[in-house]
């Protein structure tokens, strides 16, 4: 999945004389949380984003980056502690930005996440918040990811690793991720220093497997212990497993995936008869899971590299189909009955055109999957404001622990 590029703001500069420079402090009350995960105070009219605070809490700040629209600061004393605040795992919070809540107890990250789900619902008068279930926690909050993109900066003739700040843009050179998977953070530091010719590192290690992938090639830098350029990685879900190319996609948390199909197949009660339909299905986990609930599968994948790996690992299943292309072109050609539809689009969402198609159609029974409510819940009220469908359950799952990002089921069913 590519990341998503800031919006550009086109609004009146709203810090123009305002006299405060970068690297001064100030004083505020954080107010509520917003979608950037961070806190917002008020100086002189003025939005101040506040990195590390809670809200309510009485904190003094260094101003980072001021913009047209805002004052972007991060805490350097906390001078009035909400009841939420716990100490932070990593010694780079607040440094490299990458996890925005490790200064928050998790039950009540669990809470603001729900939150967040409800204030999207809460946009559309059609949906009730009380629709939205309580967050599914992680059991593991730290050291679950098992995908790393490292930046690599030349210092003085030397690689080093680390990410950049996502306010001020200055790269920070780290000994360890806390959220990465542990050994992903060996292969950090064997490539600590060892860089140089490098501007940037993405590396996979298998929850449930020993298998790696590494790109780009190193293998031209004899101080490296490890193999490195491979084309593909192994990973098992729920004892099944699955090759995963390097341009393919994969969930970066593999029991809070197990999770997402444990309750997924429970809401969509399938009765070992009809026909499934995948889309968006990536390597064809879903659809491999779920092959012997369903008399057939029709999986549909853009990337030519993910088909591939579906269909390697799947090659035991002689009941699921894959076709490869876009989902708005390809689920319109499909003339057999669908009883279940799952769909796990990008973060923008499906296209309108699978959308239309779906509301012709007329599955029986809908799940979606999504990493950004907001347009989830576009889609959902395009699906059911015409009543035909309804949303049964808006469940939001924790796949990233000590950040503001979250995981979202929707379920649906022909309102007949």
């Amino acid at each position: 999945m590519k990341r998503r590029r800031k919006k550009k703001y086109f609004g009146p500069v709203l810090t123009e004389g305002c006299g405060f420079k970068e690297g001064g402090t100030m004083k505020l009350i954080a107010g509520d949380f917003k979608k950037t995960g961070t806190t917002f105070g008020v100086v002189d009219a003025i939005p101040v984003e506040i990195l590390g605070a809670i809200e309510g809490e009485l904190v003094l700040v260094e101003i980072l980056k001021i913009l047209p629209e805002k004052i972007v600061t991060s805490v350097t004393e906390i001078l009035n502690p909400s009841i939420h605040r716990v100490e932070p795992a990593c010694s780079y919070f607040l440094t490299c930005t990458g996890c925005q809540w490790q200064h928050i107890d998790y039950t009540y990250q669990l809470i603001l996440k729900r939150k967040f789900v409800q204030d999207e619902v809460g946009k559309y008068n059609f949906f009730s918040k009380n629709m939205v279930d309580n967050s599914i926690p992680c059991d593991k909050q730290l050291n679950y990811r098992n995908h790393a993109r490292f930046t690599v900066r030349n210092r003085n003739g030397i690689g080093q690793v680390g990410y950049v700040n996502s306010a001020n843009r200055q790269f920070v050179k780290i000994s360890e991720c806390k959220l990465m998977n542990p050994k992903i953070n060996l292969y950090l530091n064997e490539m600590q220093g060892n860089m140089k010719d490098h501007s940037q590192v993405a590396v996979r290690a298998g929850e449930y497997t020993e298998s790696a992938l590494i790109q780009p090639d190193l293998s031209n830098n004899t101080k490296l212990p490890f193999r490195s350029g491979q084309t593909h990685y192994f990973e098992k879900v729920n004892h099944r497993e699955y090759r995963i190319a390097s341009p393919s996609f994969f969930q970066v948390n593999i029991p809070q995936l197990e999770k997402i199909i444990t309750i997924s197949n429970t809401l969509l009660e399938m009765n070992g008869k009809g026909i499934l339909v995948d889309a968006y299905s990536g390597v064809g986990v879903f659809g491999s899971q779920f092959s012997k609930y369903v008399d057939r599968v029709i999986a549909i994948e853009e990337s030519s590299s993910a088909v591939s790996d579906a269909i390697i690992s799947n090659e035991d299943l002689n009941n699921i189909e894959y076709l490869c292309g876009k989902t708005e072109k390809i689920i319109s050609q499909i003339t057999e009955k669908i009883d279940y539809l799952i769909l796990d689009p990008p973060r923008i969402g499906c296209h309108p055109e699978v959308l239309e198609t779906i509301l012709k159609v007329l599955p029986n029974k809908i799940l979606m999957v999504s990493c950004d409510p907001e347009n989830m819940m576009r889609d959902l009220n395009i699906l059911s404001k015409d009543g035909k469908f309804k949303v049964k359950n808006v469940i939001p799952v924790d796949m990233f622990p000590q950040t503001r990002h979250i995981e979202c089921l929707a379920f649906l069913e022909r309102d007949v």
